[in-house]
Formats: C-alpha cells, structure tokens, sequence
C-alpha cells in the first residue's frame, strides 16, 4: 500500500499536482461508473486524498513510516489509559515530527495538554491547527472547548472566567457557521451561557441544537439535543419547564414504540437518579414526563406516586416535628418509616428508636394516640402515605381492643328511608308543601285555630274553626261514598 493511491492515477508519488489532476480525468473517462462503479470508486477515493495538500503529506508520512507511526500511535494509547499525560504527549509530538501535517495528533495533544492543565500549550496547538486547516469546523470546536475549559478553572467572580468563555462562544459561533447542521456546536454555546447562569440565552441555543436538523436531510432532531434542555431544567432549577420539553420531545421523535421505549428509559433514568440523590421534586417531574411515552407502566406510576409523596414528606419534616398535636412515639415512627424507605438508614439502625417509640405508646391514652394518627392524616400528606399502614396497624389495635371490652359497639346498618318520608324543613327552618307529602287534617285545623289564638274571639272562632273542618270532612267522605 506504499504507493497505493498514486498507482491507482498511475502517477509517481512526487508528481506535480497539475499531473495529478489530468491523471484523474483521464481514469474516470476509461472507468465510467455505470460501466467500472467499484474502479471509478478506488479513482474517486485516490483523488480525494491526492488533492488536498496536508492530506496528501499525512498520506506520503503513513506511506513511508507506516510502522514506526503505528507503533508511536500504540505507545501514546497505552500512557493515555495509565493516565501518563506527559509521556503520551512526547508520543504525539514524535508523530508530528514525522506526519507534520496529522491533524488527529495535533488534535489529542492538545486535549493532552488541557488534561493535564496545561492550558497555554494547549491552545497554541490547538490555534496551530486552525491556521494550517481553516477551512475545517472542527479545529475550530476543538479550540472552543480548550477556552472552555480554561474558564471552567476561575472563579465566578473573575473577569479572566468572563472572558474566556467570549473566546469558546467566538470559535464556537464559527464552527456553527461552517456546520450549520452539527446540533453538538450549538450545545457547545449554550453550555457556556448556562455556566455563567445565562438561563435565557443557554435555552435560546439548546432550542437551536433542536432545529440544527432542518439544515441537514435528517426529518429528526438528533436525540442528545433533544435531550439536552433538560440538563438546563435542572441546572437552572427550572423544573416547571421539564414536562414542557418531555412535550416538545413527544412531538420530534418518531411514533414508533422503540423511540418511545428509548424516550420513556431515558426519563425514566434520569429520574431515578434523582432520586438516589435525594431530589424528590425533580424526580418526580422527570418520571411524570416518562409517563408520557409508557402511560400503562404501572411500576412507573407507582414510582412516580413515590418519589410525590417523599417530596411532600421531606417538606413537613419540620413542621411535624413542631407540631404539639401529635405525640412524640407517633412522630418517631412515622419518622422512622419515611427514613427507612428512602433509605436514609437501615433497619438495624433504627430498630433502637422505633422499639422505644412503640413502648412509649403504652403510656399514652387510646385517644391521644388516635388524634394524632387523624393529625397525621389530615394535615401530613407525604408521612401519611408513607406510613399509611402502620398507622392503619395501631388504629386497628385499639379499635379491637375497644371492642373486646365493650366500649365500642359494632356499627348497625342504617334503616331504610321509606319512599314517602316526612318533608324535611330547609336551611331557614321552612318546610315545602308543594311535593307530594301532606299534613294531616286535624293538625292543619289546629294550626288554623291556634294562629288565631291571641284574637279577641279565641273561644268562638276555634269552635267555628272546627266545626267547619268538620262539615268539609264529611262533605269529602259523602262524595267519595257516592262515586265508589
């Protein structure tokens, strides 16, 4: 292969460029790709190499030292994984007296040098390699990130950590323009933002990194920048935002069970990690967003229901702990329970206070107890859930032991309503008579006389009052007689 390419345009291997360039024409009009597709392939691979002057040193050096650079690229591998940052670094630099032109070496020493904090080295390579390959987006990434990285070192307050992170975004924003479609460039940016806490222009450019797609033939956004807004969620502490952009996720992946699958793991991942780092809240934001792509997952759901009532929990720790409604053996173990299932302690450390904590409930009356486990319920949500059925437990402890001495009667069931019952009176005391219901005669009539009881005539109008109920009594039951 140590002249493979110039055998292929049949030419020397000092030739001329302008030799080279009729060489190629010459091949391809005797290997047409519709006659030759394989040799018009070979010709078309030659070319691209031969034309480029820094390509066609690195391709002369490989040719001549092939070995002893294979050799230098193996021995700068292994200092790299023993961590030997130096050592790889003399590696590279001998590649580079052979192959000046290896973009790839000048490219790892520099990452080399910015490993080891050598930062003025590491961008004087990296800007070496920007002047030699302009034209390359890449170099200009890769000196983005050494500036970066560089302001990563200072402190917040520091001018020199403002400063720096200009230069990232200035080579960055040049990348972006030769890559218009890299989504990875405009991620770069906003990374930057969002380490100075530019919240708004680091979600401004995560937005970009979406769209990067619609400048390339891809219909879907790269997964990583879709992705990626959610690191800011979390970052920024905007947690609000993360159903936004499970949404906005939803819409730009295929509706195919795999890109849901992927979608729902990811989410799904992210919030139990969250969880193990004892962030609740975001927790279940990012598990409520997996729901999204698996809505029938129920071990989702009940992780998700979980991770809401631990976050409930962590916020009433303080006020239960104050709260003089509640009996201290009732505190312990509902504190124990919620300590033992988020796994802050084993249960063999707990055992002590959660033994005492039952013993000490002995000197407490059955009502105490019983009110401050109604407490618990009523005004603690997340211990409620959590410690649910222990509590359940000693409730029904003494509800059983009330029962076994008779202070507590079992529960009849209620008689039926019968289908006609007495009106009831409304909220002012009044009843309604326009229903089906009636008062009896003889109490209309007394109510009839007694209104008029305080009149002067009370003795003569009650006896007219009843003797005239009488007559339309008997009138109603002749007539009825008479019809049947």
């Amino acid at each position: 292969m140590s002249h493979g390419y110039y055998a292929v345009l049949g030419v020397s291997s000092d030739a001329s460029p302008e030799v080279i360039k009729k060489a190629y024409y010459a091949c391809v009009r005797k290997h047409p790709p519709e006659k030759d597709p394989s040799g018009n392939q070979r010709i078309r691979d030659a070319w691209e190499v031969l034309k480029d002057p820094s390509q066609r040193k690195e391709y002369d050096a490989q040719s001549l030292y092939g070995e002893e650079l294979s050799r230098l690229w193996t021995l700068a591998g292994e200092h790299h994984e023993n961590k030997n940052y130096k050592e790889e670094a003399k590696a590279l630099k001998r590649i580079l007296i052979i192959s000046e032109d290896n973009s790839q070496a000048r490219i790892k020493l520099s990452r080399c040098y910015l490993i080891d904090d050598i930062y003025d080295e590491a961008i004087k390579v990296a800007q070496s390699l920007v002047k030699r390959s302009p034209e390359k987006s890449f170099n200009w990434f890769n000196l983005g990130f050494i500036f970066e990285c560089y302001a990563d070192g200072f402190q917040n307050e520091d001018n020199n950590r403002s400063i720096n992170y200009d230069e990232a975004r200035n080579n960055y924003n040049k990348a972006v323009k030769m890559d218009l479609g890299n989504c990875q460039y405009y991620m770069a940016i906003a990374r930057c933002f969002a380490e100075e806490r530019k919240w708004t222009n680091a979600f401004l450019w995560a937005e970009k990194a979406i769209d990067s797609h619609k400048k390339t033939s891809s219909k879907w956004p790269d997964m990583d920048a879709l992705f990626y807004p959610l690191d800011l969620c979390l970052k920024s502490e905007k947690l609000d935002k993360v159903l936004v952009f499970a949404q906005n996720i939803k819409k730009n992946i295929p509706d195919e069970p795999e890109s849901k699958s992927y979608a729902s793991q990811r989410f799904g991942k992210y919030g139990l990690d969250l969880f193990k780092s004892n962030n609740y809240k975001a927790a279940f934001y990012f598990l409520k967003s997996a729901l999204l792509f698996d809505p029938t997952n129920e071990d989702l759901k009940g992780f998700c229901s979980f991770a809401n009532s631990a976050n409930d929990a962590m916020g009433e720790i303080d006020l239960i702990e104050e709260d003089e409604n509640i009996i201290w053996p009732i505190k312990a173990i509902v504190s124990t329970r919620l300590q033992l299932d988020l796994e802050f302690k084993t249960k063999e450390e707990l055992k002590g206070v959660n033994d005492v904590a039952y013993e000490k409930l002995h000197e407490f009356s059955e009502d105490a107890i019983l009110n401050s486990i109604d407490a618990v319920e009523s005004e603690y949500p997340g211990h409620w859930i959590i410690a649910k059925q222990t509590l359940l437990g000693i409730k029904e402890i003494i509800d059983k032991n009330r029962v076994k001495r008779g202070d507590i009667r079992p529960k009849l069931k209620p008689k039926p309503k019968p289908d006609n019952p007495d009106p009831e009176p409304d909220q002012n005391g009044l009843y309604d008579f326009n229903n089906k219901f009636h008062i009896p005669g003889p109490a209309l009539a007394i109510l009839f006389t007694s209104s008029l009881r305080y009149n002067w005539g009370f003795f003569w109008t009650g006896s007219f009052g009843f003797f005239l109920f009488l007559y339309i009594f008997l009138l109603i039951y002749h007539f009825s007689k008479k019809n049947t």
